[in-house]
């Protein structure tokens, strides 16, 4: 249980931002993970929480620029389901949806661009393949590519969970 105190004050104590020091110790927490957890099998599920914590406090924090720590302290979230982690962010932080593409939050363009998007699935069956490819490039980018990458570190990549 030492072991487990010692993991979690390392990765309380980092911020997790962009600095080197920082980074070190998120290498460190991820080591002493991958040493010591065939020694205390008994800890992989702590350790593997742990981890997904580090990766999840860092994408928001280096790719969403969102506080990862004021977002959700690593006892919250431990406690809750990884659903509603993904729904907290949602509803907390609704541009994530878009952060890739803010183009999706001007209405106009959302309207445009579902249009456009409808008509090639309508019609994509009577195209050729070479004009298939050429429609879809000229297709907006989806929105959401953020929030899927969230859910993978969530452990919601599996399709048994997609529907949780």
């Amino acid at each position: 249980n030492n072991i487990l105190v010692f993991m979690q004050r390392l990765i309380s104590s980092n911020q997790l931002d962009c600095t080197y020091e920082e980074s070190v110790v998120s290498d460190t927490a991820y080591e002493c993970q991958r040493v010591l957890g065939p020694h205390f099998p008994e800890l992989q599920k702590e350790f593997s929480a742990l981890s997904r914590y580090i990766g999840f406090n860092a994408f928001l924090h280096k790719v969403l620029d969102i506080d990862a720590e004021v977002f959700l302290s690593e006892e919250e979230f431990r406690i809750k389901e990884p659903i509603h982690v993904l729904i907290s962010l949602m509803e907390q932080h609704p541009n994530v949806i878009v952060a890739e593409c803010p183009e999706w939050s001007k209405e106009d363009f959302a309207t445009r661009a579902n249009f456009d998007i409808i008509d090639f699935f309508q019609h994509e069956s009577k195209l050729s393949d070479e004009l298939v490819e050429k429609e879809m490039r000229r297709l907006p980018p989806p929105p959401g590519s953020q929030i899927l990458h969230v859910a993978g570190l969530l452990g919601l990549c599996d399709p048994r969970n997609q529907f949780i």
